[in-house]
Protein backbone atom coordinates (compact mmCIF):
# COMPACT_ATOMS: atom_id res chain seq x y z
CA UNK A 1 0.00 0.00 0.00
CA UNK A 2 1.48 3.75 -1.06
CA UNK A 3 -0.26 6.83 -0.48
CA UNK A 4 1.10 10.34 -1.23
CA UNK A 5 1.65 13.64 0.69
CA UNK A 6 2.54 15.61 -2.42
CA UNK A 7 1.69 19.16 -2.17
CA UNK A 8 0.44 18.74 -5.66
CA UNK A 9 -2.93 17.06 -3.77
CA UNK A 10 -3.57 19.94 -1.64
CA UNK A 11 -7.09 20.73 -2.21
CA UNK A 12 -6.38 24.77 -1.86
CA UNK A 13 -4.05 27.20 -3.50
CA UNK A 14 -1.04 27.62 -1.37
CA UNK A 15 -2.72 31.32 -0.97
CA UNK A 16 -4.76 29.91 1.32
CA UNK A 17 -1.97 28.65 3.93
CA UNK A 18 -2.02 31.61 6.58
CA UNK A 19 2.02 31.05 6.73
CA UNK A 20 4.65 32.11 4.50
CA UNK A 21 6.31 29.34 3.04
CA UNK A 22 9.18 28.47 6.21
CA UNK A 23 12.83 29.08 6.61
CA UNK A 24 14.25 26.43 8.85
CA UNK A 25 17.95 28.03 9.78
CA UNK A 26 19.85 24.82 9.39
CA UNK A 27 19.08 21.03 8.24
CA UNK A 28 16.88 18.49 10.54
CA UNK A 29 16.69 15.72 11.71
CA UNK A 30 12.98 14.20 12.16
CA UNK A 31 11.20 11.41 13.35
CA UNK A 32 7.58 10.48 13.26
CA UNK A 33 5.96 8.12 15.29
CA UNK A 34 2.50 6.95 14.08
CA UNK A 35 3.53 7.99 10.11
CA UNK A 36 1.04 6.04 8.85
CA UNK A 37 -2.11 7.36 11.00
CA UNK A 38 -4.45 10.09 10.31
CA UNK A 39 -2.51 12.32 12.43
CA UNK A 40 1.21 11.02 10.70
CA UNK A 41 -0.41 11.54 7.33
CA UNK A 42 -1.54 15.18 7.79
CA UNK A 43 1.85 16.06 9.99
CA UNK A 44 3.73 15.03 6.61
CA UNK A 45 1.84 16.82 4.54
CA UNK A 46 1.87 20.16 6.54
CA UNK A 47 5.87 20.04 6.63
CA UNK A 48 6.08 19.29 2.38
CA UNK A 49 3.39 22.71 2.54
CA UNK A 50 5.72 24.80 4.33
CA UNK A 51 8.20 23.63 2.67
CA UNK A 52 10.17 22.00 5.56
CA UNK A 53 12.39 19.29 4.09
CA UNK A 54 14.62 17.40 6.51
CA UNK A 55 18.10 16.23 5.87
CA UNK A 56 17.10 12.66 7.50
CA UNK A 57 13.50 11.66 7.85
CA UNK A 58 12.63 8.14 10.24
CA UNK A 59 9.18 7.13 9.24
CA UNK A 60 8.06 4.45 12.62
CA UNK A 61 4.97 2.90 12.45
CA UNK A 62 3.45 -0.37 13.98
CA UNK A 63 4.50 -3.68 11.95
CA UNK A 64 1.18 -3.98 10.61
CA UNK A 65 2.60 -1.10 8.63
CA UNK A 66 5.92 -2.50 7.22
CA UNK A 67 4.42 -3.43 3.57
CA UNK A 68 3.63 0.19 3.48
CA UNK A 69 5.94 3.35 2.13
CA UNK A 70 5.37 6.72 2.05
CA UNK A 71 6.78 9.41 -0.77
CA UNK A 72 7.33 12.44 1.05
CA UNK A 73 9.60 15.40 -1.23
CA UNK A 74 9.43 13.09 -4.49
CA UNK A 75 11.48 10.58 -2.07
CA UNK A 76 9.86 6.75 -1.25
CA UNK A 77 10.60 6.46 2.75
CA UNK A 78 10.06 3.05 4.15
CA UNK A 79 8.50 2.16 6.95
CA UNK A 80 10.55 1.63 10.08
CA UNK A 81 9.29 -0.97 12.55
CA UNK A 82 8.22 0.80 16.21
CA UNK A 83 10.77 -0.92 19.10
CA UNK A 84 13.19 -0.77 21.44
CA UNK A 85 15.79 -0.52 18.94
CA UNK A 86 14.92 2.81 17.19
CA UNK A 87 16.50 4.54 19.63
CA UNK A 88 19.42 4.23 18.44
CA UNK A 89 18.37 6.53 15.80
CA UNK A 90 19.13 10.40 16.63
CA UNK A 91 16.91 13.43 16.20
CA UNK A 92 16.58 16.95 16.61
CA UNK A 93 13.04 16.77 16.78
CA UNK A 94 10.71 13.10 16.96
CA UNK A 95 6.86 13.59 16.49
CA UNK A 96 4.75 11.14 18.22
CA UNK A 97 1.31 10.42 17.13
CA UNK A 98 0.57 7.09 17.87
CA UNK A 99 -1.50 7.15 21.33
CA UNK A 100 -0.99 7.51 25.04
CA UNK A 101 0.70 4.20 25.48
CA UNK A 102 3.36 4.39 22.99
CA UNK A 103 4.01 7.60 24.21
CA UNK A 104 4.94 6.95 27.53
CA UNK A 105 6.46 4.11 27.06
CA UNK A 106 9.08 5.06 24.11
CA UNK A 107 9.31 8.73 24.58
CA UNK A 108 11.57 8.67 27.65
CA UNK A 109 13.57 6.48 26.44
CA UNK A 110 14.13 8.86 23.55
CA UNK A 111 14.94 11.73 25.70
CA UNK A 112 18.71 11.21 25.12
CA UNK A 113 18.40 11.16 21.69
CA UNK A 114 16.37 14.12 20.86
CA UNK A 115 16.10 17.77 21.65
CA UNK A 116 12.94 17.88 20.99
CA UNK A 117 9.91 15.65 21.57
CA UNK A 118 6.25 16.72 20.68
CA UNK A 119 3.69 14.02 21.78
CA UNK A 120 0.09 14.33 20.42
CA UNK A 121 -1.01 11.94 23.26
CA UNK A 122 -2.95 13.15 26.41
CA UNK A 123 0.44 10.98 28.25
CA UNK A 124 2.28 14.61 29.13
CA UNK A 125 -0.14 17.75 29.02
CA UNK A 126 -1.25 17.86 33.00
CA UNK A 127 1.93 17.19 34.02
CA UNK A 128 3.79 20.30 35.65
CA UNK A 129 7.19 20.14 34.38
CA UNK A 130 6.06 19.72 30.83
CA UNK A 131 4.74 22.66 29.17
CA UNK A 132 1.23 22.23 27.26
CA UNK A 133 1.79 24.57 24.10
CA UNK A 134 -0.48 26.46 21.64
CA UNK A 135 2.13 28.79 20.02
CA UNK A 136 -0.27 31.30 19.44
CA UNK A 137 -1.08 31.72 22.62
CA UNK A 138 1.87 30.69 25.03
CA UNK A 139 4.62 29.91 22.40
CA UNK A 140 7.29 32.12 24.69
CA UNK A 141 7.62 28.18 26.71
CA UNK A 142 9.26 26.94 23.68
CA UNK A 143 12.29 29.28 24.19
CA UNK A 144 15.71 27.54 24.47
CA UNK A 145 13.29 24.26 25.36
CA UNK A 146 14.73 21.13 25.12
CA UNK A 147 12.70 17.72 26.41
CA UNK A 148 8.93 16.82 25.67
CA UNK A 149 6.19 19.21 24.68
CA UNK A 150 3.06 17.98 24.91
CA UNK A 151 0.48 19.21 21.67
CA UNK A 152 -2.63 20.04 23.64
CA UNK A 153 -6.82 17.84 22.68
CA UNK A 154 -7.87 18.91 19.27
CA UNK A 155 -10.94 20.88 20.33
CA UNK A 156 -8.86 22.55 23.25
CA UNK A 157 -6.53 24.03 20.23
CA UNK A 158 -9.11 26.17 18.33
CA UNK A 159 -10.73 27.17 21.39
CA UNK A 160 -7.94 28.42 23.51
CA UNK A 161 -6.71 30.96 20.29
CA UNK A 162 -10.15 32.37 20.18
CA UNK A 163 -10.46 32.80 24.07
CA UNK A 164 -6.74 33.77 23.98
CA UNK A 165 -7.49 36.91 22.13
CA UNK A 166 -10.89 37.82 24.27
CA UNK A 167 -8.74 37.22 27.45
CA UNK A 168 -5.79 39.64 26.47
CA UNK A 169 -8.08 42.68 24.99
CA UNK A 170 -11.28 42.38 27.50
CA UNK A 171 -10.42 40.15 30.36
CA UNK A 172 -12.18 36.91 30.51
CA UNK A 173 -14.15 35.77 33.83
CA UNK A 174 -16.45 32.54 32.49
CA UNK A 175 -16.64 30.37 29.10
CA UNK A 176 -19.33 27.58 28.13
CA UNK A 177 -18.72 25.25 25.44
CA UNK A 178 -20.18 22.49 23.61
CA UNK A 179 -18.18 20.64 20.85
CA UNK A 180 -19.58 18.68 17.77
CA UNK A 181 -16.78 16.40 16.90
CA UNK A 182 -16.17 14.48 13.82
CA UNK A 183 -15.50 10.80 13.70
CA UNK A 184 -12.54 11.28 12.26
CA UNK A 185 -10.93 12.24 15.60
CA UNK A 186 -11.37 8.33 16.97
CA UNK A 187 -8.86 7.01 14.37
CA UNK A 188 -8.61 5.34 10.95
CA UNK A 189 -11.04 2.14 11.94
CA UNK A 190 -14.28 4.60 13.07
CA UNK A 191 -13.62 6.97 9.91
CA UNK A 192 -13.87 4.02 8.00
CA UNK A 193 -16.93 2.43 9.61
CA UNK A 194 -18.70 5.36 8.74
CA UNK A 195 -17.40 6.02 5.43
CA UNK A 196 -18.22 2.14 4.46
CA UNK A 197 -22.05 2.63 6.30
CA UNK A 198 -21.16 0.35 8.81
CA UNK A 199 -19.90 -2.35 6.65
CA UNK A 200 -16.21 -1.89 7.52
CA UNK A 201 -14.30 -0.68 10.28
CA UNK A 202 -15.11 0.04 14.01
CA UNK A 203 -17.88 1.42 15.30
CA UNK A 204 -18.71 3.36 18.53
CA UNK A 205 -20.93 2.17 22.11
CA UNK A 206 -23.57 3.45 20.19
CA UNK A 207 -24.75 3.86 16.21
CA UNK A 208 -23.17 7.07 15.19
CA UNK A 209 -24.88 6.63 11.82
CA UNK A 210 -27.92 8.77 11.03
CA UNK A 211 -27.20 9.63 15.52
CA UNK A 212 -25.22 11.44 17.89
CA UNK A 213 -23.63 10.61 20.98
CA UNK A 214 -23.07 12.89 23.48
CA UNK A 215 -20.25 10.94 25.13
CA UNK A 216 -16.31 11.09 24.39
CA UNK A 217 -14.23 9.31 26.47
CA UNK A 218 -14.66 7.42 29.64
CA UNK A 219 -16.61 8.67 33.12
CA UNK A 220 -14.73 11.15 34.77
CA UNK A 221 -15.26 13.27 38.09
CA UNK A 222 -19.16 14.80 38.72
CA UNK A 223 -20.22 12.98 35.70
CA UNK A 224 -18.01 14.71 32.89
CA UNK A 225 -16.94 12.65 30.59
CA UNK A 226 -12.63 12.55 29.45
CA UNK A 227 -13.24 14.76 26.79
CA UNK A 228 -14.67 17.14 28.44
CA UNK A 229 -12.31 16.78 31.34
CA UNK A 230 -9.91 17.71 29.14
CA UNK A 231 -11.08 20.83 27.62
CA UNK A 232 -11.46 22.60 30.91
CA UNK A 233 -7.91 21.31 32.41
CA UNK A 234 -5.69 22.07 29.21
CA UNK A 235 -7.64 25.04 28.72
CA UNK A 236 -6.88 26.68 32.28
CA UNK A 237 -2.89 25.73 32.06
CA UNK A 238 -2.54 26.94 28.40
CA UNK A 239 -4.34 30.66 29.65
CA UNK A 240 -2.52 30.29 32.90
CA UNK A 241 -5.94 30.80 34.21
CA UNK A 242 -6.28 27.87 36.75
CA UNK A 243 -9.45 29.71 38.51
CA UNK A 244 -11.43 30.22 35.05
CA UNK A 245 -14.83 29.18 35.12
CA UNK A 246 -15.28 26.62 32.45
CA UNK A 247 -17.87 23.78 31.62
CA UNK A 248 -17.81 21.55 28.32
CA UNK A 249 -20.61 19.35 26.96
CA UNK A 250 -18.92 17.10 24.22
CA UNK A 251 -20.89 15.38 21.26
CA UNK A 252 -19.46 12.92 18.31
CA UNK A 253 -21.43 13.77 15.44
CA UNK A 254 -21.12 11.81 12.26
CA UNK A 255 -19.34 13.53 9.65
CA UNK A 256 -16.12 12.58 8.90
CA UNK A 257 -13.73 15.81 9.56
CA UNK A 258 -14.07 19.14 11.25
CA UNK A 259 -14.53 19.84 15.13
CA UNK A 260 -17.43 23.07 15.97
CA UNK A 261 -17.77 24.60 19.22
CA UNK A 262 -20.36 26.86 20.27
CA UNK A 263 -19.32 28.89 23.06
CA UNK A 264 -20.68 31.78 25.56
CA UNK A 265 -17.84 33.58 26.47
CA UNK A 266 -18.47 36.10 29.95
CA UNK A 267 -16.13 38.65 29.55
CA UNK A 268 -14.70 41.56 32.01
CA UNK A 269 -15.23 44.44 30.49
CA UNK A 270 -18.43 45.27 27.89
CA UNK A 271 -17.79 44.95 24.07
CA UNK A 272 -19.56 45.02 21.02
CA UNK A 273 -19.62 43.48 17.73
CA UNK A 274 -17.27 45.44 15.92
CA UNK A 275 -14.44 45.59 18.93
CA UNK A 276 -14.55 41.66 18.83
CA UNK A 277 -14.85 41.28 15.00
CA UNK A 278 -11.92 43.72 14.80
CA UNK A 279 -9.06 42.00 17.53
CA UNK A 280 -10.40 38.04 15.95
CA UNK A 281 -9.53 38.86 12.71
CA UNK A 282 -6.28 40.39 13.47
CA UNK A 283 -5.14 36.72 14.11
CA UNK A 284 -3.75 35.74 10.44
CA UNK A 285 -4.86 31.83 11.16
CA UNK A 286 -8.48 33.31 11.80
CA UNK A 287 -11.26 34.22 9.16
CA UNK A 288 -14.67 35.48 9.72
CA UNK A 289 -17.47 36.01 7.36
CA UNK A 290 -18.75 39.04 5.72
CA UNK A 291 -22.19 40.58 6.74
CA UNK A 292 -22.22 38.02 9.64
CA UNK A 293 -23.03 35.11 6.97
CA UNK A 294 -22.38 31.29 8.96
CA UNK A 295 -19.21 28.38 8.22
CA UNK A 296 -20.10 24.72 8.17
CA UNK A 297 -17.77 22.18 8.38
CA UNK A 298 -17.64 21.62 4.72
CA UNK A 299 -16.46 25.11 4.49
CA UNK A 300 -13.21 24.78 6.34
CA UNK A 301 -12.02 21.29 5.41
CA UNK A 302 -8.19 20.97 4.36
CA UNK A 303 -6.82 23.67 5.52
CA UNK A 304 -5.06 25.46 9.21
CA UNK A 305 -7.46 28.13 9.76
CA UNK A 306 -10.17 28.63 12.58
CA UNK A 307 -13.73 30.00 11.27
CA UNK A 308 -15.51 31.68 13.94
CA UNK A 309 -18.97 33.10 12.75
CA UNK A 310 -22.35 33.82 14.70
CA UNK A 311 -20.77 36.11 16.83
CA UNK A 312 -23.50 37.96 18.46
CA UNK A 313 -24.45 39.06 22.43
CA UNK A 314 -25.74 36.26 25.07
CA UNK A 315 -28.76 37.70 27.20
CA UNK A 316 -28.86 41.00 25.76
CA UNK A 317 -25.35 41.85 27.71
CA UNK A 318 -22.43 43.46 26.60
CA UNK A 319 -20.36 41.30 28.54
CA UNK A 320 -21.77 37.82 27.34
CA UNK A 321 -20.94 36.81 23.66
CA UNK A 322 -22.24 33.67 21.98
CA UNK A 323 -19.79 31.98 19.18
CA UNK A 324 -19.24 29.23 16.46
CA UNK A 325 -16.02 28.38 15.61
CA UNK A 326 -15.10 25.49 13.29
CA UNK A 327 -11.81 24.28 12.38
CA UNK A 328 -9.60 20.99 10.50
CA UNK A 329 -9.76 18.37 13.75
CA UNK A 330 -6.50 16.85 11.99
CA UNK A 331 -5.01 20.00 10.82
CA UNK A 332 -5.53 22.88 12.99
CA UNK A 333 -6.67 20.34 15.89
CA UNK A 334 -3.49 18.12 15.68
CA UNK A 335 -0.82 17.91 12.67
CA UNK A 336 -0.89 21.93 12.15
CA UNK A 337 -0.27 22.69 15.92
CA UNK A 338 2.70 20.44 16.20
CA UNK A 339 4.76 21.88 13.18
CA UNK A 340 3.76 25.64 14.62
CA UNK A 341 5.54 23.91 17.21
CA UNK A 342 8.79 23.15 15.18
CA UNK A 343 9.15 25.90 13.42
CA UNK A 344 8.52 28.56 16.89
CA UNK A 345 10.98 26.19 18.59
CA UNK A 346 13.83 26.66 15.89
CA UNK A 347 13.72 30.69 15.24
CA UNK A 348 13.75 30.93 18.78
Amino acid sequence: MKFSTSLSHTPYPISHIPYPLSLIPYPLSLGVVGATGLVGEKLLKILEERNIFPEKLFLYASEKSLDKEIIFNKRVYPIISLSDDFINDDWDVLFFSAGKEIALKYAPKALGKARLIIDNSPAFRMEDNIPLVVPQVNGELLNSYKGIIANPNCTTIQLVIILSILQKKFGLKSVNVSTYQAVSGAGKKRLMYLETNGLDGSGFEREIINNLIPKIGDIADEYYFTEEEKIIRESRKILSLPNLKITSTCVRIPIKYEHSENMTVELEKESSYEKIFNELIKEKIVRLPENRDFFTPLDCEDNDFIYVSRLRRAFSDNRFWNLFIISDNLRRGAAANTVDILEYWVKR
